[in-house]
């Protein structure tokens, strides 16, 4: 019980890390680029993914990672994985949005993300990693 709370745990330590990097690229595209909010929310997703994917393999499921020996297979199940949780991120964002105010936008980003979070976790550790 305690290894799956420690994963967890550090699943979403990484996953703070990504949350503050899809933020921040998020509000550069959105507000200094003026990319759409949807544009803007994949972009954001996929360096906040490749972050993730990084530390979650090396540290939180201690996969058999490799120095210098990317799994690119391993990378693109992850990164399947993590595109259920875009979709609950992009709907959220898109609900929250529409419903509240366009002045909102990176709350609803925020809570989006949050939305998708507990689906990665279960999604990476039982389909991607295995542990």
């Amino acid at each position: 019980m305690f290894k799956k709370f420690k994963q967890y745990l550090q699943f979403n330590i990484v996953g703070s890390s990504g949350l503050v990097i899809n933020l921040v690229i998020f509000s550069v595209f959105n507000s200094i680029l003026n990319f759409s909010i949807n544009t803007s929310a994949v972009t954001a997703f996929l360096f906040s993914v490749c972050n993730n994917y990084y530390f979650n393999n090396r540290w939180t499921f201690k996969s058999d990672f490799v120095e210098n020996k990317f799994k690119f297979s391993q990378f693109f199940t992850y990164l399947s994985s993590c595109l259920v949780g875009l979709t609950v991120n992009i709907i959220t964002l898109n609900v929250f949005v529409i419903l509240a105010d366009v002045k909102y936008v990176l709350i609803g980003q925020f809570l989006g993300i949050l939305s998708g979070s507990l689906f990665n976790f279960f999604l990476a550790k039982y389909f991607v990693f295995k542990t």
